[in-house]
Formats: structure tokens, C-alpha cells, sequence
């Protein structure tokens, strides 16, 4: 008998399946300590995943011959281009041959492709999954804090651009018909596939169907442009970045969401991002990064692009929001539920599929062994050979990295957990990463029982099991509660998109300053946790309105942060 497990990159809170499982078929998965700096975690990820490369832009054939004489390997470099993108040769040979470039008068410049990541994250420790069939439609506490369910959408088009992971474009609760998207052919990635589910959460909170009875409700029925940047790991280089966001320029967007970053920026990003807004007028919403710190992420923290840090359902600050001077307004950020995608499922023979989360921070890679009941904490000897646990984690005393490990040195290449007391109760977080850590999932107590029950069944010969990633087209649509600075994002895209529909004359910093204007601050003023405050769309939209429109003058150009006002 073989079952297949597929699992996901992400960091996930909460579950609401549209098939699949019961409504009492609850399933648990990692949940992150406050004191874990996320972004830290996922920049380590990126980099584990993407090896170091390297962007180069030069005069002429005789700059492009030197760059290549340092590549060991060329990404992207052809006769229409004046940049290269290469991986650089190796051992001692790599600083000093980078070195030569940079001191060539036939190269323009050379700086690291940066490693890149989405930015979402856990909202705490003590929240579970839970798979339902349906979900009746309701309004996400993000879309009411933000007063985006006040104020209806205006005849004017806009359009977002959403630069991610890609979108699940046929999810029932999308507007199928309102969006497109370009393919990456030089990356291999399809605009409408998304198998980390983070860009179609974004595109949820953006424009989810309102008043078809199911799932959520978005701010508006816009139409989204989606460019990918990150891959199915949900992770990447600023080169693919800034590529994605020269498409959105191209296709003549009015608004580009970026809910993800580097912790370093290029030139070339930022001469381009500039451009973007003062000559193309675009408006450019990025996320602030998670990392809890002061920490300036990009392109969040280039002075033309809104930095955007998020809230908690108490409109305190969440607690993995970065506070830095380019902070300029924040949106809700916690447990925001919207549409995603579930690339992870148990396959059974006969033909049944159960529900099943990825722990965050393990391995995605495919093990296939035979499944073993195993004691929590304990060397799992019944493993040995590359068996898959099977273990019961209520009675764990110890961590669960130590339960994992305890699958591991006992010979396994996989485990499963699930929780017979408790199946609401939380699952602590497993951050290990590299040679230490092997897949790992999370069922709920009744699959847990009947893989327990379907293993003494069939006593007398092997039960074998697939876990990993099944790969293709084969994506359950589904609902998700995630959090961070990544899910306040598109709230305050989304608000710009509101006004920008009503006001379409109005241009990019006059919508910029309006909605800074009139954004809340818990304690008045504007500072650099909360920059000038909640968004609050239906405000901003009276405020122009008694403007008369936009015949009037942004006092300056915001540098980001508290300038945009003052």
C-alpha cells in the first residue's frame, strides 16, 4: 500500500479546505515562537536554496568577454542585454577575478544578486490548522480596520500588479476573468501556477469575489497583472525581482505589491524603482520585513516605494514588524484570512485524501519508507533503514526538533506527527535547516488514528509511504489564515487601487499623500513603528473628495517614512 504526502513552503497559521476532508478532520502545524526572528530564518533559507550569483553591467563585447572569464556558470546573458547574471568561479580564484571587474573601465558595475524571500510568517505559537470542506463567505477583520468594506469601488480601471509567487488563477473564490499575467520563460515560471500559496493569499486580500457565498471578501474587483519573482520555495534573487517589476512597468500598471525583499539593493534596482514612480507614475507598496528589529529591507526601503508594517487584531504593532525610518504606514497583518492553495496531501489506495500541513523550517524534498509507530522522544529503532514515523506527540517531553531527531537517529528519513489529546492545541515550531533535519508533517488526530489503525491492519506485511512534494498541476484550493508584513501589504495596495478608481486624475503622490494624511496613529503623530498610522481608505477618500478632485500640489516628494507629510 503507498500513500503520497506532498508538502508546502510557507509559513501558515490557519486552514479552510474547499475538499478533501470533514468538517471535524483538524490538522495541526507549526506555530512560531515570538522570540524567532522570521525573516532571519527564511533570508538563511533563500540562501541555502540560491546559490551565490552575481550581476554585472558593462560597456560593449570587450566587458561582457571579462565578466565571463570570472562565471563559472552564465544565468542570463544575450545580445540584447548589456548586463550579465553569473554564477562566479570558485576557491580563491572568485574575490580576485571580481575584483578585476569592478576595477575595469569596460564594466559599469558588479554587486551580488541578492538573495530574496516572501514576507510572511506565523502569527504566534498557540494558533492551530483547521480543514473544513467550505467556508461560508465572510469579511476579514483586515478589510473592516481598513474601512475598504465602506467604501464602494469606483468606475475608474486600475490595475495591480502583483509581483510574488505567482496566483492560483482558477481558485473559485478569484476573479478568474480580471486576471492575467506574463510568464518568466527565462526562469520557467507559469504567472498562474503557485504551489507556495502566497501570492494568491495577496491576491485574495486585493480582489477575493465578494457575494458568491463562499470564502472571503477582497477590497475590490480589480484587475491584477501577476509577475512572478519567487519560486515554488517562495524564494529567490532581487534580480528576478526588479525584472518582474520592469514587466509591470511595461505593461503600464497603476500599482505594483511587493510583499517580499532583499536585505540589501543593487543600483540598478534602485535606479529603476525611482524610475518607476517619477517618470511612469506608478505606485510601489512593499512589505517592511518580519525580522522584529530595526532591520531595512528592500524595495520597501527605497524612499519612492510605501513601506508598509502590520498590525495585530489589538492595533498594536504585530510583533515581527520591523520599526525603521522608512516606515510609513501599517495595515492589518495578523491572521489575515484569504484564498491560497494546499500543495500537500495524504493519498491513500483507495482513494481517499487526508489533509496534511508542513512543519515550518524542514526539508521539502521526497522520501519514500515504511510507515512505523514510534514513541515521542525516543530513538525510533523501528525506523531504521529509512522508515517513516508515525508518532503521537501529546505525550512529548522534550522539543519536537528532539522528536524529529529521535525519528532521524533511529534510521528514518521522514515523520509524521499528530496529537491524540489535543488536536486544537498548538505545535511548537521545528527551525532546523541543512543536514539535521528531515521532512516532517502534521495530521490531525483522525488521520493520525487511521494510519495507526490501517498499520495494525495490515501487521503482517509493509505499509509504504511517499512524503514530498507531488509536484505538476495538483493543488487543492483552499483558505488560509497567515500573517505579517506581507499580508499588510496588499491592504494598503488595494486602498490606493479604491482611490485611484474614484480619483483617476489624481497622480500617485497625490493618492500617497492623502492616504498618509489620514492614516491613524495610536498615539497621534507618526514614528517608526507605525509610521503615520492604520490605513483608513474611506477617510482619505472624503478628504480628497473635498479637494474637488486633484487640482492641487503635493507640498514635496516623500523620502519614505514620516516625510511623505511633513
Amino acid at each position: 500500500m503507498v500513500l503520497v504526502f506532498s508538502i508546502l513552503c510557507g509559513a501558515i497559521v490557519h486552514t479552510n479546505r474547499l475538499r478533501g476532508s470533514s468538517s471535524s478532520d483538524i490538522s495541526e502545524s507549526a506555530a512560531a515562537d515570538e522570540t524567532t526572528n522570521i525573516d532571519s530564518f527564511f533570508r538563511e533559507q533563500s540562501i541555502l536554496l540560491n546559490p551565490p550569483r552575481y550581476f554585472a553591467r558593462y560597456h560593449g563585447s570587450q566587458g561582457r568577454q571579462l565578466v565571463q572569464r570570472c562565471a563559472s556558470k552564465v544565468i542570463e546573458d544575450d545580445d540584447n542585454t548589456d548586463f550579465t547574471i553569473f554564477e562566479s568561479v570558485g576557491g580563491s580564484e572568485s574575490i580576485p577575478c571580481l575584483d578585476m571587474l569592478k576595477q575595469s573601465a569596460d564594466v559599469l558595475s558588479v554587486e551580488e544578486d541578492y538573495p530574496a524571500w516572501a514576507f510572511a510568517s506565523v502569527a504566534d505559537r498557540t494558533l492551530a490548522y483547521q480543514s473544513i470542506r467550505h467556508l461560508k463567505e465572510q469579511i476579514p477583520w483586515g478589510i473592516i480596520e481598513t474601512q475598504a468594506d465602506s467604501l464602494e469601488q469606483g468606475g475608474a480601471n486600475v490595475t495591480i500588479c502583483v509581483v510574488d509567487t505567482g496566483v492560483a488563477a482558477k481558485h473559485p473564490d478569484l476573479h478568474t476573468s480580471r486576471i492575467t499575467g506574463v510568464d518568466r520563460g527565462d526562469r520557467n515560471w507559469k504567472w498562474d501556477q503557485d504551489r507556495a500559496g502566497h501570492g494568491t493569499h495577496v491576491a485574495g486580500t486585493i480582489t477575493a469575489v465578494a457575494g458568491n457565498n463562499i470564502g472571503v471578501r477582497g477590497v475590490g474587483n480589480f484587475q491584477l497583472m501577476v509577475v512572478r519573482a519567487l519560486g515554488d520555495s517562495a524564494t529567490g534573487y532581487e534580480s528576478d525581482i526588479w525584472k518582474a517589476v520592469q514587466i509591470c512597468i511595461d505593461k503600464k500598471v497603476d500599482i505594483i505589491n511587493l510583499s517580499l525583499g532583499t536585505a540589501q539593493m543593487s543600483t540598478y534596482a534602485k535606479d529603476l524603482y525611482t524610475k518607476a514612480v517619477e517618470e511612469y507614475g506608478i505606485i510601489m507598496v512593499a512589505a517592511a520585513g518580519n525580522s522584529a528589529d530595526t532591520t531595512k529591507y528592500y524595495p520597501a526601503s527605497h524612499p519612492s516605494v510605501i513601506s508598509v508594517g502590520a498590525i495585530n487584531m489589538a492595533g498594536k504593532r504585530f510583533f515581527s514588524s520591523v520599526s525603521n525610518d522608512q516606515i510609513e504606514l501599517v495595515a492589518p497583518g495578523e491572521q489575515i484570512l484569504s484564498t491560497a492553495v494546499a500543495t500537500h496531501a495524504v493519498h491513500t489506495p483507495d482513494g481517499f485524501a487526508f489533509p496534511a500541513n508542513r512543519v515550518v523550517g524542514v526539508p521539502n524534498y521526497a522520501v519514500t519508507g515504511d510507515l512505523v509507530t514510534c514513541k515521542a522522544g525516543s530513538t525510533c529503532n523501528d525506523a531504521k533503514d529509512g522508515g517513516i514515523c508515525l508518532i503521537d506527540i501529546s505525550s512529548a517531553k522534550s522539543s519536537l526538533e528532539d522528536v524529529m531527531m529521535g525519528c532521524k537517529n533511529g534510521g528514518g528519513a521522514g515523520a509524521v506527527f499528530y496529537n491524540s489529546d489535543k488536536p486544537l492545541d498548538k505545535i511548537d515550531s521545528i527551525y532546523v535547516m541543512g543536514q539535521d533535519a528531515i521532512p516532517v508533517i502534521a495530521v490531525s488526530k483522525n488521520t493520525g488514528l487511521t494510519l495507526t489503525q490501517n498499520l495494525e491492519d495490515s501487521k503482517d506485511s509493509t505499509y509504504e509511504v511517499v512524503i514530498g512534494d507531488s509536484g505538476g498541476d495538483n493543488v487543492e484550493y483552499i483558505w488560509q489564515n497567515m500573517s505579517g508584513t506581507s499580508m499588510a501589504t496588499p491592504h494598503v495596495s488595494a486602498s490606493l487601487a479604491l482611490l485611484k478608481s474614484h480619483f483617476p486624475d489624481c497622480s500617485n503622490h497625490q493618492l500617497r499623500y492623502a492616504l498618509a494624511l489620514k492614516a491613524q496613529h495610536p498615539d497621534g503623530g507618526c514614528n517608526q513603528e507605525y509610521g503615520y498610522g492604520v490605513i483608513k481608505v474611506k477617510d482619505a477618500f472624503e478628504w480628497l473628495g473635498g479637494k474637488d478632485g486633484c487640482d492641487w500640489d503635493v507640498p514635496h516628494r516623500s523620502a519614505g517614512g514620516c516625510t511623505t507629510l511633513d
